[in-house]
């Protein structure tokens, strides 16, 4: 009986770090909810993360592209699909959250701030 009761013990533990698990990823997810700007040196960057949809807008004094794709969440990492001049194109960033800020590192790191 008492191994019973240690049995229950553990999968009471692993059900517990199971749904922390997925409550952490749900909840970089909607942290990202919104949009982000940054700006620096004439060029603006705004993503707008929209509940598994991106619109990503580059500008700059000369042009300005807009590019719309679906992302997800895992961990750390927001992973993107775009799709670029009719291919596919994929990437993953490392990035963290600090109220209104939002930190990206793709090899160089931007902040991007909640609007």
């Amino acid at each position: 009986m008492k191994n019973g009761f240690k049995l229950i013990g553990i999968i009471a533990a692993l059900a517990v770090i199971g749904l922390a698990a997925t409550s952490c990823e749900r909840g970089g997810a909607a942290g990202l909810q919104g949009t982000w700007v940054f700006a620096e040196d004439g060029t603006t960057v705004t993503m707008t993360f929209d509940n598994g949809n991106i619109v990503m807008r580059f500008a700059d004094e000369w042009s300005s592209e807009t590019m719309t794709g679906t992302y997800t969440v895992t961990d750390n990492f927001i992973n993107l699909t775009f799709e670029v001049y009719g291919h596919p194109q994929s990437t993953s960033m490392e990035f963290s959250l600090s109220g209104n800020t939002l930190t990206i590192d793709d090899g160089e790191e931007m902040v991007l701030t909640r609007q």
